[in-house]
């Protein structure tokens, strides 16, 4: 159990550590994206978000692919998301 609950600290702390990298990257610059984007659930929104940084990517270990996505900064949600690439159906700098 004790093995699992630090593993599990351990992400938390990367976590944070990214997105403070992607929050300071945001208040550097005031670029900003519009994404269109298709969810899991085949819903397709509109967000408006910071400059995408592709140093910030994520991948799948059960799909096997180490760069599954990014994570940006969303103005809508005040908060850091992911986005997965197969989702993207446009990006446009604002």
């Amino acid at each position: 159990m004790r093995r699992a609950q630090s593993a599990t600290v351990a992400q938390w702390a990367r976590e944070d550590s990214t997105r403070q990298r992607i929050m300071e990257k945001v208040t550097q610059t005031d670029d900003r994206y519009l994404i269109v984007y298709r969810n899991k659930n085949n819903i397709v929104k509109t967000y408006e978000i910071g400059r995408p940084d592709l140093s910030e990517s994520f991948g799948n270990k059960i799909e096997g692919r180490r760069n599954t996505g990014f994570k940006a900064y969303c103005y809508g949600r005040e908060a850091i998301r992911s986005f997965r690439h197969e989702g993207i159906i446009s990006l446009t700098k604002v």
